[in-house]
């Protein structure tokens, strides 16, 4: 009998990255919020000063001190002449990159926006704790040991079929 995985709704599946961000930063937000709540009702006497916001545009707020930092980074990546690996991005992620760097007479490149929010994201966040976050909701099961060779030899008997096609 096979293993069945059980179908579970995946929430993330209709989210492009940038809303995925917003709510892992707005559940991180949330978090706070609500152990500053507990700690404000415990002590009542000291009152803790909250970070300043700044609200964006979709009508959540992003923290000062990711702001300032996503800053730090576009300078740091602005006019930037290395090229780097690529990686493909989905065309509508593309067309909103455009629209931004087009709105300002492309003084700030796409590629630049890119490897800013990536990078405040990694600095800001632990990547690897996110993707290990997602692999959990999503259920995902390594492979085993024994999979991961009998792919390797399919790889194998792939290569060499298409040696013998040329």
């Amino acid at each position: 009998m096979a293993n069945k995985r059980p179908l579970v709704e995946n929430p993330l599946e209709d989210m492009d990255i940038t809303n995925i961000v917003r709510s892992i930063t707005n559940d991180t937000a949330d978090a706070g919020a609500t152990a500053v709540a507990d700690d404000a009702e415990a002590s009542v006497t000291a009152p803790k000063p909250k970070a300043p916001k700044r609200p964006s545009k979709a009508g959540h707020t992003v923290s000062k001190a990711f702001a300032d930092q996503l800053i730090n980074n576009y300078l740091r990546y602005d006019k930037s002449s290395e090229k780097g690996k690529p990686i493909y991005v989905s065309s509508d992620l593309v067309n909103r990159l455009q629209e931004i760097s087009e709105k300002y007479h492309k003084r700030l490149s796409a590629r630049a926006i890119t490897q800013a929010l990536l990078e405040t994201f990694f600095n800001e966040f632990d990547g690897e704790d996110t993707v290990d976050e997602f692999m959990r909701r999503i259920h995902y099961v390594a492979p085993s040991e024994k999979e991961l060779a009998a792919r390797k030899i399919a790889a194998e008997k792939a290569r060499e079929a298409r040696r013998k096609a040329k």
